[in-house]
């Protein structure tokens, strides 16, 4: 899986800073918190356009799947003589070595998080009233203010994994990813997008691969903008992960090809 830069487009309105929220889109975001799950509609995807997907937050379940097959593939890394990836430890060293990403670049990613976290706090604090202009306007600069700090954080992340990708541990994510992702997402009518690690591996469609990948990461993390649209008792249950779906009616979780990472 290619991570790509997180800014990825948008297939329905952009919500800029400083545009009123719709009724609708709070409903819309309480809906997702309390199910669990987030609806994105992908432009173009296996010869549709607009393609409604399910991304759902990863069960227990599927979470000891993901975990076994990160522990396999490092192990399989460690034990190949012709592997050539350093350690996550080690590329650390030669980072900070060469200033390309030092123990400040660390701290500064961190205070950004907590930045957004204590922007998020002073959110939920309040409720969005279109007849109170004085709630309105103050909403409206807290909006803007997170959209920034996501920005500076997605920026600096994106750099971060640009080297650590690279590394034992960085593949040993890449395979616990892929299978979140095969086991996860979902079209409208609850058929699996993609049917195995392989399957996913091989789709040729890369745009829309990598929206629906970034789509999930910043649902599955936090940074989804529906925290900026929802109902101020429900905030903190999105940022804590939401509710993950019991998916009983995926047969045999544990028989699904996860071994073509």
């Amino acid at each position: 899986m290619v991570r790509e830069n997180f800014e990825s487009k948008t297939t329905s309105k952009e919500h800029i800073p400083g545009d009123p929220i719709p009724k609708e889109e709070l409903k819309t975001a309480e809906d997702i918190i309390q199910n669990g799950k987030k609806v994105i509609y992908v432009p173009e995807f296996r010869g549709k356009t607009n393609v409604k997907i399910l991304i759902n937050h990863p069960t227990v379940g599927v979470d000891k799947v993901a975990a076994d097959e990160y522990a396999k593939t490092i192990n399989t890394l460690l034990r190949d003589p012709n592997c050539n990836l350093l350690s996550r430890k080690k590329m650390e060293e030669i980072l900070h070595e060469k200033g390309l990403w030092t123990k400040k670049d660390e701290e500064d990613l961190e205070n950004i998080l907590e930045e957004m976290n204590f922007t998020l706090i002073d959110i939920s604090r309040m409720r969005y009233d279109k007849e109170d202009e004085k709630n309105k306007d103050e909403f409206i600069k807290l909006r803007a203010k997170w959209y920034t700090q996501r920005n500076k954080y997605l920026e600096l992340f994106t750099q971060k994994q640009s080297y650590f990708d690279q590394t034992i541990e960085g593949r040993g994510e890449e395979a616990r990813l892929k299978v979140q992702l095969t086991h996860c997402i979902k079209f409208d009518d609850g058929k699996y997008v993609w049917d195995n690690i392989k399957h996913l591996e091989d789709d040729s469609e890369r745009d829309a691969v990598t929206f629906i990948f970034n789509e999930a990461i910043w649902f599955w993390n936090g940074l989804s903008q529906e925290v900026l649209f929802n109902l101020p008792e429900k905030v903190a249950g999105l940022f804590q992960g939401g509710i993950a779906e019991e998916d009983s009616k995926k047969p045999n979780m544990e028989n699904k090809d996860v071994n073509n990472s």
